[in-house]
């Protein structure tokens, strides 16, 4: 049996919002280009975004 990792999640809450880990660098990194791309920079934000493991200690 493996254990499941979840990102942002609160004990005791209920886990519907809870984001699993293995899904969180690619959601931080299509955000950061989606945000990225009106400046022209949207690949190099989803790179950036995808490789700067911010929660991960």
């Amino acid at each position: 049996m493996s254990k499941a990792y979840f990102v942002h999640s609160v004990p005791g809450a209920d886990h519907s919002g809870w984001q699993a880990l293995g899904d969180h660098p690619f959601a931080i990194a299509s955000l950061a280009d989606e945000m990225g791309r009106p400046l022209g920079i949207g690949r190099a934000c989803f790179a950036a975004g995808l490789f700067m493991m911010r929660d991960i200690p």
